[in-house]
């Protein structure tokens, strides 16, 4: 099964209420998680389940560090994907030939949690925060599976187009900004492969995105190389 052809009988629908105050009032998330047992991708070898895709969260319970943390530290054609300072987004428009996709598992509003401490405060940690699952692909294939959190005091101004965005890849927003700062990202080994996880600074706003790099683009990645 490829990346495009995830079925939505994965998922119920749903919606959401905010009242002024920034408090869920009704309603539940949108794409809500109905089963845990079922394969959502089976790529290359890779099966990716519905359980196994909660675990790719910005705010996952996991040992995230810098990299000089790390040892041994990532191959170097890992560190080529974990550590560049430009917008993943365009590396990965150019390495699909025109086949990039945004395919949306699961967005809505959610409670913050303490893990997320460290990263934002205790105030900003205790509010409600736009959560967004998506799988970036290219070539049919999910090639990096990325959550984003957005706390509700974020969402301000031209920054409220980041609960819009729909299919529309959140990197494509953040980096026509030149005044877009981010902070130095933190890493975390995954029995075969990577994620990393930054802060983003824009407007006085901040936010927090995890990007888990799956085989498929690694595979990708030395196909094209040789």
């Amino acid at each position: 099964m490829v990346c495009n052809e995830l079925p939505v009988a994965l998922w119920t629908a749903g919606s959401f209420l905010l009242s002024d105050h920034g408090r869920i009032t009704a309603a539940h998330r949108v794409g809500k998680i109905v089963t845990s047992n079922l394969v959502v991708l089976n790529c290359r070898g890779y099966k990716l389940t519905v359980e196994n895709y909660r675990g790719y969260r910005a705010d996952a319970d996991l040992s995230w560090r810098r990299v000089e943390q790390h040892w041994p530290r990532p191959s170097p054609i890992w560190q080529q994907s974990l550590l560049a300072p430009g917008s993943l987004t365009h590396r990965l428009q150019a390495l699909s030939g025109g086949t990039f996709r945004v395919r949306v598992v699961d967005e809505g509003w959610v409670q913050g949690s303490a893990r997320t401490i460290p990263v934002f405060g205790k105030r900003k940690a205790a509010q409600i925060m736009w959560s967004r699952h998506v799988l970036l692909c290219g070539h049919g294939e999910p090639w990096v599976a990325a959550h984003s959190l957005i706390p509700f005091s974020s969402i301000q101004g031209s920054l409220r187009q980041l609960v819009r965005l729909r299919d529309r890849p959140l990197g494509g927003f953040l980096f026509r900004h030149p005044q877009l700062r981010r902070d130095e990202p933190e890493l975390v080994r995954l029995p075969d492969h990577w994620g990393r996880r930054s802060v983003f600074h824009l407007q006085g706003k901040s936010l927090l995105v995890a990007e888990f790099f799956l085989p498929a683009l690694i595979a990708q990645i030395q196909q094209q190389r040789y």
